[in-house]
């Protein structure tokens, strides 16, 4: 369905809100929750969601991609209860349409069967107003809620699925070169990205297409400015190299100068090599952790290599998050959860996935590191 944009914000049934129909390419459509009166909100438009996140609805990932055309889906409205409702048919449209209902308008389009995966309808039959029906791609969503009492209306229309986790979680560096990004389409297809800062200090001395000698990533600025202009959130990381305790705090105070301009929703410290030759991994992350909450950093987590998890021992209670790296068996880019290599084996005690070095976005060819959470209503808490 091409959920159309609109900049209008309202609390609508089922939380559905469609405006005037543009002419573009099938995009994400977005879904939101309103705790409040649990109505869902689908929207194609990306500065809509983050409008509506801040005024606390909960963002739940991408429902679906809109279709380019096939079957019309009706809008209708019910002056009476504020519930806005979705077909395909004809009949059902005229037949509300002499309830009192009003038709709006062509909201979106239907792939077939054969060519989209089927969305359902439910109906709550204990409420009335907005939240009283609910869309959904997921069978065993519509399952759950069947199971609950609500009512399965069967398949309301068709609409091309998404194979990767929701949110989006984006992690980039100077090794993809902003000249290579078309900012807008990249943006369309992620929530949240994470920008690297820095790969250690000039102590290293490498100097590279993607770093400068003193360890500052070349794009990190543009990287995070075009995501921010595009109201996607912005945390950060930096690739940890310090040797001693005093230089795993001289790397956070650099870290936290580049970066803290740019009001990152996280720092991550990336600890994927044993560095240390006086003192060990755990004192050295700590103090680069403890460094950066003195500084001012509100929240900060630990990148922890899957395979030296156990030899680093860090303290990992003391940091805000973990984010363990592990792609499975192909790492094409996809996340199979009914894999067991999917997932990592060092701890079952982390809050985000980083599952492929081989996504593939919109927006940019080539390469990309992608992450899930274990958790995704930890959405706000990480990009928030």
């Amino acid at each position: 369905m091409k959920f159309l944009k609109s900049l209008g914000l309202g609390v609508l049934s089922a939380g559905l809100l469609f405006g005037v129909a543009t002419n573009v390419k099938a995009e994400a459509i977005y879904r939101l929750y309103n705790e409040n009166d649990g109505a869902h909100f689908y929207t194609g438009n990306r500065v809509e969601k983050t409008m509506l996140m801040d005024a606390g609805w909960r963002y739940e990932g991408r429902a679906w991609k809109a279709a380019d055309g096939g079957q019309p889906i009706y809008r209708l409205y019910n002056p009476n209860s504020g519930e806005h409702h979705f077909t395909t048919g004809v009949y059902e449209r005229n037949w509300l349409m002499t309830k009192g209902w009003r038709y709006e308008s062509i909201s979106g389009y239907s792939m077939t069967k054969d060519t989209g995966a089927a969305v359902y309808r439910l109906f709550n039959p204990n409420e009335s107003g907005a939240g009283s029906h609910h869309y959904t791609l997921n069978g065993n969503e519509r399952n759950q809620l069947v199971s609950l009492g609500w009512r399965d209306e069967g398949v309301a229309f068709y609409q091309e699925p998404i194979f990767i986790p929701q949110p989006v979680i984006l992690d980039i560096s100077g090794w993809q070169s902003p000249s290579k990004i078309n900012y807008d389409e990249l943006a369309s297809d992620v929530d949240g990205v994470i920008v690297r800062v820095q790969h250690g200090t000039e102590k290293q001395n490498i100097e590279n297409g993607a770093q400068y000698l003193s360890g500052e990533d070349k794009a990190y600025q543009t990287h995070i400015r075009e995501f921010q202009k595009r109201g996607i959130p912005v945390a950060v990381y930096a690739f940890v190299m310090g040797d001693s305790v005093s230089e795993m705090k001289r790397e956070a105070t650099l870290f936290y100068q580049r970066a803290q301009g740019f009001q990152p929703t996280f720092w991550w410290g990336d600890f994927e090599k044993n560095t240390m030759t006086t003192g060990t991994m755990r004192e050295g992350a700590e103090a680069f952790r403890s460094q950066l909450k003195a500084l001012g950093a509100k929240k900060v987590g630990a990148y922890i290599a899957n395979h030296l998890y156990a030899q680093f021992n860090l303290d990992v209670d003391q940091f805000d998050a973990i984010w363990i790296p592990t792609y499975g068996i192909y790492n094409n880019g996809l996340f199979d959860p009914n894999e067991v290599k999917s997932y990592p084996y060092a701890t079952k005690n982390y809050d985000m996935h980083q599952y492929t070095s081989k996504g593939e976005l919109a927006g940019y060819t080539g390469n990309l590191d992608l992450s899930r959470l274990v958790h995704p209503e930890d959405f706000s808490y990480l990009f928030g």
